[in-house]
C-alpha cells in the first residue's frame, strides 16, 4: 500500500515530513521487528520508551516512523502525532484491511473469573457451531492453533 492512502484521515496529526510514495507492507512496535517497508511506531512503555529505539529501527531498515516528536534521518519519513498508540490502531485498520468489522468480539472484564469466563463462553460458541477464538492471559487460540500467551494484555 502507498504510505499516502494509509495516512488519509489520521487522527491528530501535528506534523509531517517524507516521501509519501513509499510502499507500506507491515507496522512494527518493536525495533527488532523493523525493516523495510515497515513503519515503526514509537510507543511509550512502562518500562521504555519506543522513541529511545527509532535509530535502531532505522538502521533494520524502516523509512516510516510515527512519533510524538520529530525525527529526522536521511530518507526518513516521518508523522507526528499527539498519541501514537491511537495512530497505530488507525493504521494497522487501515493496512490490514479493518478486520474487526467483520468480528463479533466479547470483552470480559472484572478482578476475578475472566480466564474461566472466557473458556465457558468460547466453549458454549464452539458448541453452537460458531467460530470463535480467544485471547486471554493464559493462551491465544482460533482455528486450531494455540499459541501460550506472552503478556496479560496483546498490543
Amino acid at each position: 500500500m502507498k504510505l499516502k492512502a494509509l495516512l488519509e484521515g489520521m487522527p491528530a496529526v501535528m506534523a509531517w515530513h517524507g516521501d509519501d510514495t513509499l510502499d507500506v507492507c507491515d507496522i512494527a512496535i518493536h525495533s527488532a521487528q523493523a525493516s523495510r517497508g515497515t513503519v515503526f511506531v514509537a510507543l511509550p512503555g512502562t518500562k521504555a520508551d519506543g522513541h529511545a529505539y527509532l535509530e535502531e529501527a532505522y538502521r533494520a531498515g524502516s523509512r516510516v516512523f510515527v512519533t510524538r516528536q520529530p525525527f529526522r534521518m536521511p530518507g526518513a519519513s516521518n508523522l507526528v502525532v499527539a498519541d501514537t498508540r491511537l495512530a497505530l490502531t488507525a493504521l494497522a485498520a487501515r493496512l490490514y484491511g479493518d478486520p474487526s468489522r467483520q468480528l463479533r468480539l466479547i470483552g470480559i472484564t472484572g478482578t476475578n473469573g475472566k480466564t474461566t469466563t472466557a473458556y465457558l463462553i468460547e466453549s458454549i460458541l464452539q458448541a453452537a457451531g460458531i467460530a470463535a477464538g480467544l485471547i486471554g492471559t493464559v493462551v491465544y487460540r482460533f482455528g486450531g492453533v494455540c499459541r501460550e500467551a506472552d503478556r496479560t494484555t496483546p498490543d
